[in-house]
């Protein structure tokens, strides 16, 4: 089983970075599919939240 990290997420969700994000894009695209999903880990979404909220400053209400 595959799994995402947590800062392919980030470039996934953010789109900060032309580049990474086009990469992130890319394999959740191919990777993350219905027949063979990938794996998120509890601390990577923990992780996720910490740095939306902390260096993004997104609102818990839009990460929820």
């Amino acid at each position: 089983m595959k799994a995402l990290d947590t800062n392919i997420l980030v470039r996934y969700l953010v789109q900060d970075d032309a580049a990474q994000a086009k990469l992130a894009n890319q394999y959740i695209e191919k990777y993350c599919t219905r027949d063979e999903p990938s794996f998120i880990n509890r601390i990577v979404l923990c992780e996720l939240v910490w740095v939306l909220e902390s260096a993004y400053g997104y609102d818990k209400s839009l990460i929820a």
